[in-house]
């Protein structure tokens, strides 16, 4: 099992979800929660809801919508 101190997770925003690959140990994103927020509100900017956001963590990707990327100064990768 792998831990990761809270400085590694960058956390800037409380409360935070953290997704993090359980076979690698690699953060997929510190943003879940704006991932999950931006699907709930409908504006996942790729087109589905919840399963869309979980789809793009299994695949690797942050989930966080293009919209949300330049709000918050193209910080969330």
């Amino acid at each position: 099992m792998i831990h990761h101190q809270p400085r590694m997770l960058s956390v800037a925003v409380v409360p935070s979800l953290i997704v993090i690959n359980n076979r690698t140990g690699r953060i997929v994103t510190s943003w879940g929660m704006e991932a999950l927020e931006s699907a709930l509100d409908g504006d996942s900017g790729n087109g589905g809801g919840c399963e869309t956001i979980l789809d793009e963590w299994r695949e690797g990707r942050s989930g966080v919508p293009f919209s949300t990327k330049v709000i918050h100064g193209c910080t969330i990768f």
